[in-house]
Order: structure tokens, then C-alpha cells, then sequence
């Protein structure tokens, strides 16, 4: 997922992947829901499949995952021409 980032905080998702399967995965496209018309940071979170049913269903479902109790998140700055 995709979410913007506002005075440091995680915001709303404005993107996603299809879902990944488990292991390494390299060049990930994500659509955006909510196009960015100017530059702008963002935050790639990854979430867990924990239901099974391979649809999004944060935040009742597929939470974001963690390691050592932190959030796997990317800070990312977008450049929109």
C-alpha cells in the first residue's frame, strides 16, 4: 500500500499492488487511486494476507506487518514532473 504522508505522519492509501506472493519480489507496480499532481513524500507499508481471502481488507483485516514491533514501512519521495 500506498499512503500519503502529511506533516510526517502516515495519511490515507492512495495506491496498491496486486497482491505478492511470499519471498523476494523486485519492481513492484502499484495503481494509484488517488493520482499525485505534485511532488510529494509518501509511504510504502506492507500489509499481511491474514485472512486468506486474497482481497484488501484493512483495516479490518490484513494488518501491516511488523518486525520487532515496528511497522515495515518505506519513506519514498514521488517527483512528479
Amino acid at each position: 500500500m500506498i499512503h500519503e504522508q502529511t506533516g510526517g505522519a502516515m495519511g490515507r492509501i492512495i495506491g496498491e499492488s496486486t497482491l505478492l506472493p511470499p519471498g523476494t519480489t523486485m519492481a513492484v507496480t502499484v495503481s494509484l487511486m488517488h493520482p499525485l499532481t505534485t511532488s510529494a513524500p509518501v509511504v510504502a507499508v506492507l500489509h499481511l494476507e491474514d485472512n486468506n481471502n486474497t482481497t484488501f481488507d484493512f483495516p479490518n483485516g490484513d494488518q501491516e506487518a511488523k518486525v520487532g514491533g515496528a511497522v515495515v514501512e518505506i519513506p519514498i519521495q514521488v517527483n512528479v514532473p
